[in-house]
């Protein structure tokens, strides 16, 4: 279960602090969807277009649309991010909202500009005046939201650039201390043999996440490489992959969720390439799990560059392109494990 999927939203100001999370960052110029679905308003698929390029073609606002439509949802929240002026009721890229509403009803839908929000659906001056609301991020409703995805191990960054770059690779001393480890892991590999390896690096995998609890834990790189060069092995990445499944089904995956996620990032970051390649793709999935979109795609294309042939970054990104919902993926490893 996802931090999203445990929070519901109220007023408009809610709704413009939680869209953030939920995305990984502050979205500009941009219109985001995100679908509701059950009687008790379930948060589900975030899609973000972008104003300027996307949204100027009806179709793309349409597809959006479907997508959230497919992924279960039968309501929608919408968000418009913008600078663009105007004050009730002549709001900017109504006609946008109205298109959107036409395809799934919608429970709010907000224009979010210079740290005020208006309602493009309510009009009521007691609730939604004309001057709009603060966004107020020490609000008790901004502190909830934040304490949920934090047990994640997710931040807010401030562009989508910059989510980018949190999969850069390290730099520095950690860099050299793994180029210099890289031959003596792989000579470890031939000699131990793949099946020892790979039982290895199973159990130093999950005593990991268990240190990672704490968000100040980062592994020692000459352990990383012997992890990526035994991930290179198969059947070993996917039963690591398993483990992680178990971690983060059930009510209460969320902290398991997010010490996965941050050793996985660690993992990422310090592994030469290729021997990246396996972190990177199990660093994707955790990723879907918590609705990272633009992860996702990051790490699986990373992936891809540094090996063609992985079967299962291809598949991540056909999951992403489709939308599939999250928790199909992590319903149907948990079939397959």
């Amino acid at each position: 279960m996802t931090a999203a999927s445990r929070l519901s939203v109220g007023q408009p100001a809610e709704l413009a602090t939680l869209i953030p999370h939920l995305l990984g960052f502050h979205p500009r110029e941009s219109l985001v969807l995100v679908g509701v679905s059950g009687a008790r308003r379930r948060l589900g698929l975030t899609l973000r277009i972008d104003l300027a390029a996307d949204a100027a073609e009806p179709e793309s606002t349409d597809r959006v649309a479907a997508d959230i439509e497919r992924s279960g949802a039968d309501q929608a929240l919408v968000a418009v991010f913008t600078d663009q002026a105007g004050d009730p009721p002549a709001l900017p890229y109504r006609a946008l909202v109205g298109r959107v509403g036409r395809r799934l009803p919608l429970i709010d839908a907000v224009l979010v500009r210079a740290g005020r929000c208006w309602s493009y659906l309510c009009d009521d001056a007691s609730c939604c005046p004309p001057q709009g609301r603060p966004v107020d991020p020490a609000a008790d409703a901004a502190t909830r939201i934040r304490a949920a995805f934090a047990t994640t191990g997710t931040s807010v960054l401030p562009s989508r650039e910059a989510v980018v770059r949190v999969l850069a690779p390290d730099g520095g001393d950690r860099a050299d201390e793994a180029a210099a480890a890289l031959d003596a892991a792989v000579a470890w590999r031939r000699a131990a043999g793949l099946r020892t390896a790979g039982r290895w690096a199973r159990r130093e995998t999950v005593r990991l996440v268990e240190r990672y609890a704490d968000p100040r834990v980062r592994v020692d790189p000459a352990t990383a490489v012997r992890i990526g060069v035994a991930l290179r092995d198969i059947p070993t990445r996917d039963e690591v992959l398993a483990d992680w499944v178990t971690a983060v089904r059930g009510a209460d995956g969320a902290e398991p969720a997010g010490a996965w996620r941050r050793l996985l990032l660690d993992l990422v970051r310090v592994i030469p390439a290729p021997y990246d390649v396996g972190p990177l793709v199990l660093f994707a999935f955790a990723a879907y799990h918590d609705g990272a979109g633009v992860l996702v795609d990051t790490a699986a294309e990373r992936a891809l560059d540094h090996d063609p042939d992985c079967g299962m970054a291809r598949l991540l990104l056909g999951l992403l392109d489709a939308q599939v919902h999250p928790r199909e993926v992590v319903t149907a490893l948990a079939g397959s494990a």
